[in-house]
């Protein structure tokens, strides 16, 4: 008895077999490949947008000095004493309605750095909401280079140069 040894059905189904399988690392592949990526993207432009405008609300307007004489208003040189006199309530709600977050759900931080001669930083002052304190949120972050004027010992003026660091982020409800 002969038997046929024709092999060209078996080369079909591995074939078969082979792009099934190809196919499914593919899809795998494909899948997978953007949960890889998920703990990298973030949300936060919003937030950023937001601690950008409250920043240069705050050095443009809010804490620029003013020159009393002249009533001038100096943007880019802050008035340290009007910082921590008036913002530095818990929360700090004045602030909150004068940069226009006052009915919204967003917490703010600021830290006011100094430069030092040796290019150090100093973190002399800082407004944080305690309320509602930051955990796994996404934070839009915004800084702005200016000049603290104080009042020293002469009558004059001293100025510092300082970093204003505003946080942004949003609690949940």
């Amino acid at each position: 008895m002969r038997f046929n040894k024709d092999n060209y059905a078996q080369m079909s189904i591995d074939f078969l077999i082979g792009i099934t399988i190809f196919i499914l690392a593919f899809l795998f592949v494909m899948m997978s490949i953007p949960q890889m990526f998920t703990p990298f993207q973030s949300n936060s432009d919003e937030l950023t947008m937001i601690a950008d405008r409250v920043a240069s609300t705050l050095v443009e307007n809010t804490l620029a000095y003013r020159v009393v004489e002249t009533d001038t208003i100096l943007t880019s040189i802050i008035d340290i004493d009007k910082f921590d006199n008036t913002y530095k309530t818990d929360p700090p709600t004045l602030l909150y309605s004068e940069v226009g977050l006052d009915n919204q759900k967003y917490c703010i931080e600021i830290d006011i750095e100094q430069l030092k001669v040796d290019n150090t930083i100093h973190v002399t002052d800082s407004i944080i909401d305690t309320t509602h304190p930051l955990g796994n949120q996404n934070v839009g972050q915004s800084r702005r280079f200016v000049i603290i004027r104080s009042p020293d010992e002469n009558n004059g003026w001293t100025d510092t140069k300082a970093v204003i660091v505003v946080r942004i982020w949003q609690w949940a409800y």
